[in-house]
């Protein structure tokens, strides 16, 4: 199998600032998210604790975690630790990847991620569907941290807290946050498709796009091959050796 890199799949910074724009993910979005670069770091490892609690939870990703521990070698527990520290590190970097604008080298991670999901079998609905309990958790955090609860009334010469801007600034991280969470899909979606391609003798590296798109948004040429294939493997099945297609 070919590096299935950023190069290999024909993304450059060119066409990634495309996809940011595209989910507007923009300037006002890195300020917002460096500025809450600390904390991050201070809650990714119970974020990560909580995300792995439902994880090995659920039955059938707790039954693919350990079925993938056995094939390993390794016990569960050990695996559980190695994926809370990912994790872990994965949920600052959502925040820190603020200070390159989420670039080239940022997607080329989340490329890897994706190509080594695809490797251990990992079905594509779980990995994507986490996102769901990832969003859940860390809306939670920030709401807990930042909205005061309610007070029955406010003291003599204090201030009420105004929790409408609270929640404001709250839902603003998160919809930074979220554009992050769909920019790092799309690399794990072009990461699970292009690996598959792959493994099946196709190279992504063949298909012709211009500097403006990268390789995956062309599958209609991996297509028009794979049809070529199929009508070659048929003309050879059929014993029909002077078949135009051969």
């Amino acid at each position: 199998m070919h590096n299935l890199d950023a190069i290999h799949f024909g993304i450059n910074e060119s066409n990634l600032s495309r996809r940011r724009e595209f989910v507007r993910l923009t300037a006002e979005d890195a300020v917002t998210l460096k500025e809450m670069i600390p904390w991050a770091q201070d809650h990714a490892s119970a974020i990560a604790r909580e995300f792995y609690d439902w994880q090995f939870s659920f039955r059938p990703t707790a039954r693919f975690f350990s079925e993938f521990a056995a094939k390993r070698g390794v016990s569960v527990g050990d695996l559980r630790r190695n994926l809370e520290k990912a994790q872990a590190e994965y949920m600052v970097e959502v925040f820190t990847g603020a200070e390159t604008e989420w670039g080239l080298a940022y997607f080329e991670k989340r490329l890897k991620v994706g190509v080594v999901h695809d490797q251990i079998n990992l079905p594509f609905k779980w990995y994507v569907g986490s996102y769901a309990e990832y969003r859940r958790l860390v809306r939670e955090a920030l709401l807990r941290d930042f909205v005061s609860a309610p007070a029955p009334a406010a003291k003599k010469g204090t201030e009420a807290p105004d929790r409408a801007a609270q929640y404001e600034m709250v839902e603003r991280v998160m919809a930074s946050v979220e554009k992050v969470f769909n920019l790092d899909l799309q690399a794990i979606g072009d990461a699970f498709i292009g690996a598959t391609l792959e493994s099946v003798g196709l190279n992504v590296g063949d298909v012709v796009a211009s500097a403006e798109s990268d390789r995956l948004e062309h599958l209609d040429q991996v297509k028009q091959w794979s049809q070529i294939l199929l009508s070659q493997a048929q003309a050879l099945a059929s014993d029909v050796m002077d078949s135009a297609i051969l």
